[in-house]
């Protein structure tokens, strides 16, 4: 596990609160952990995004997104939700501090993402000034 024990970077495994995350897991798994879904997007397209939260995990208050394929949880998003006070890129520059305690530098690094390489997929911090968003992204290969 990492420093504050959120992501596990062998594995890929997100722990956030009471949630355990894991590539490839489906929303039965979720449901039958007692998770809490708040919303769910069908996308038509064979994506399933569902919301839950906000959770307390490592000294943060999060939001938590879960992007299914066909079933398959494929994409995590996470968004701190405990500062109001700050605009989406001083929300992107919490997301980005986060990972570096996290996971130390990046392997890239741009005005709108900071990103890190695993064989099992990629952590990124992402900024989306058009669509009006900020968050930390698990994605699974």
């Amino acid at each position: 596990m990492t420093v504050l024990g959120t992501f596990d970077i062998k594995t890929g495994e997100v722990s956030i609160g009471p949630l355990l995350l894991t590539a490839d897991m489906n929303p039965g798994e979720l449901a039958a952990a007692g998770t809490k879904i708040d919303r769910v997007i069908d996308m038509k397209t064979g994506w399933v995004i569902q919301t839950t939260g906000p959770y307390a995990a490592a000294g943060r208050q999060v939001y938590v997104s879960l992007e299914f394929e066909r079933d398959r949880l494929r994409r995590i998003g996470l968004s701190f939700c405990d500062r109001p006070d700050l605009d989406l890129t001083g929300l992107f520059d919490e997301h980005s501090a986060f990972l570096q305690q996290e996971l130390g530098s990046p392997a890239k690094k741009t005005n709108t993402s900071v990103i890190y390489n695993f064989g099992w997929g990629t952590i990124s911090a992402e900024l989306d000034l058009r669509g009006g968003s900020s968050q930390i992204m698990c994605v699974y290969r």
